[in-house]
């Protein structure tokens, strides 16, 4: 049996072994609450420098302190703020992302997007309705395959230019199924600056182009139409003349200017009032305007800038405006000079030719009514009249073999020759024996070499070149005077020329000489004649493929030269 004293001892060695491990539990407890405070506070210092609070240090806050201070809670709230703040931004995204893809699909011009390896990664709407309309599956393709319809880019590819550039690149007017499009490419660069993707734009200007392609071709038609009315108008022969309601001349062709008595510099910019030293031109101009009526064409005569009056028909047309208002004219004026002369000489023809057929043919039934009456007249006396009769009729058929030729010229006909071998000396010693016999107040000549000359032509027209030639020679010697006929002998040809000491012709003389129904006096104390004899002559001599010329000067007389082949080798 235990003593009391043994009893003791082993509850205490019993309280001692629960003290100590209570003691051991204890110092777990603890080890592990040092544990979790220092886990805690390494965690809340790395979420605090998440946020961006500065640790916790130890000797600021203890347990107790962290626990009424609460880090976790202010943690988890700013958590909760950052939450709802990228909910809001998550919010602005889509809807920002949303609009830039209705904007992307909306945009009017095609937009591609591709990788390094042209790749397509995105595009839009447009795009596909251009290139690829009820295709699909297309991301992933290559835009040369699908777009260009090629295995290799084409020349000038953007793609290509902006790869190699790393900058904004771009081609005008590219063509695709007969539409254009200008180009644009953008890089896509990564933080090193790489380009990654490029985004190419299609912007449709096949209208534009098609409009520029019309503009070209109007204004070319426009410079045509303006070059060949230029030209139409340089060319014309008449003068124009254009001009404001005012009258002031804004344009005037190089025929016009020749008329004017101005130099061309000066000229455009003045009035027709003082243009012109008469009103008459620029108050007809007036009247048309205020009366909105043209007008008939009148004649005006003009003094040329080196001397002279010309005569010019004026034609006016006026210009008018969408409203009806007359806002300028076109005058043009058409050189009738020659023309009124003309008229003039033809009615002076008329006068002329009916005097001279009416003297003959009066003399003609006369002396025919003489005739009839056999009991008043002798028979020497009958004879005399016909031989009048006779001598009349030549003249009148002369006359009328004149009307003739120059109605076979002005119709453009050859005068028929019948040319053969013909003895020049007795053919011009006949017509100058007509005319020592009708014209004894003359001296006659002929200066011929001593050998035989012989031409090839036809006698009677060239008879008719010598009468008339001798005829005005005696005709413009009212005094008497020496008539010569002169023959030379050239090579080719003989030279005939019938010369006087008669009243000679002036330089304007000469040049109008063989017009017809010219006459180089027309007055009324002039000699007879209808103005054609020489005109016939001219032609005659051509005829025979041979020239004329005249030379003389006032009061020093007149020669008259015209050349006729000789005779071929083999005729006879």
């Amino acid at each position: 049996m235990a003593t009391g004293a043994d009893k003791i001892t082993a509850a205490d060695v019993g309280l001692r072994a629960e003290v100590e491990r209570l003691r051991a539990e204890n110092a777990t407890l603890r080890q592990r609450d040092n544990d979790l405070v220092h886990y805690l506070r390494g965690k809340i210092d790395q979420l605090l420098g998440v946020v961006g609070t500065l640790p916790l240090r130890a000797e600021e806050l203890d347990e107790d302190g962290i626990i009424a201070f609460d880090p976790i809670g202010i943690i988890s709230d700013s958590f909760v703020q950052v939450l709802h703040t990228l909910q809001e931004t998550n919010d602005h995204l889509r809807l920002a992302r949303d609009e830039i893809a209705a904007t992307y699909n909306a945009v009017g011009a095609g937009i591609v997007v591709l990788d390094r390896k042209q790749r397509i990664l995105s595009f839009n709407r447009r795009l596909k309705e251009i290139f690829f309309p009820g295709k699909k599956g297309i991301i992933g393709h290559t835009c040369v395959s699908l777009m260009c319809r090629e295995k290799t880019p084409a020349s000038g590819c953007v793609f290509a230019k902006v790869m190699a550039s790393g900058q904004r690149e771009a081609t005008q007017e590219w063509a695709f199924n007969q539409h254009y499009f200008d180009v644009v490419g953008m890089p896509v660069k990564d933080r090193q600056g790489k380009v990654q993707q490029v985004v190419i734009v299609y912007h449709e200007v096949t209208e534009r182009k098609q409009g520029e392609e019309e503009l070209c071709r109007a204004l070319n038609q426009a410079v045509e139409a303006q070059q060949n009315i230029a030209a139409i108008v340089s060319s014309v022969y008449e003068g124009m003349l254009v001009t404001d309601p005012a009258g002031t001349l804004l344009l005037a062709n190089p025929a016009a200017l020749g008329m004017l008595p101005l130099p061309a510099e000066k000229v455009v910019g003045l009035t027709l009032q003082q243009l012109f030293s008469d009103s008459e031109l620029a108050m007809r101009w007036q009247q048309a305007v205020q009366q909105n009526n043209a007008g008939e064409p009148f004649d005006y005569h003009l003094q040329g800038r080196e001397g002279g009056s010309r005569c010019y028909q004026v034609r006016m047309a006026l210009l008018h405006a969408a409203d009806g208002t007359v806002r300028g004219g076109v005058l043009t004026l058409r050189d009738v000079t020659v023309e009124r002369e003309l008229e003039k000489m033809k009615s002076e023809f008329v006068s002329t030719a009916a005097h001279e057929l009416r003297t003959p043919l009066t003399s003609i039934l006369g002396f025919a009514e003489l005739l009839q009456d056999s009991k008043t007249f002798s028979l020497q006396e009958r004879s005399e009249f016909a031989a009048l009769i006779h001598d009349k009729a030549e003249k009148l058929s002369e006359l009328i073999d004149e009307l003739l030729d120059i109605s076979r010229i002005e119709a453009g006909q050859v005068i028929p020759l019948a040319r053969q071998a013909v003895a020049l000396g007795p053919l011009v010693e006949t017509s100058l024996n007509f005319f020592r016999y009708s014209s004894p107040r003359h001296q006659f000549k002929l200066l011929m070499p001593a050998a035989p000359l012989t031409v090839y032509a036809d006698p009677r027209r060239i008879g008719q070149v010598l009468d008339n030639l001798l005829s005005n020679a005696v005709k413009y010697s009212p005094e008497g005077g020496s008539i010569s006929v002169q023959l030379d002998a050239a090579t080719e040809h003989c030279t005939i020329s019938v010369s006087d000491e008669g009243i000679g012709m002036s330089s304007e003389q000469i040049e109008r000489i063989f017009d017809k129904f010219y006459r180089v006096d027309a007055s009324t104390t002039a000699v007879q004649g209808v103005g054609l004899g020489m005109t016939i002559v001219r032609d005659l001599i051509e005829s025979h493929g041979s020239e004329i010329t005249v030379k003389s000067a006032p009061g020093q007389g007149t020669t008259i030269s015209f050349t006729l082949p000789f005779l071929p080798e083999g005729h006879s």
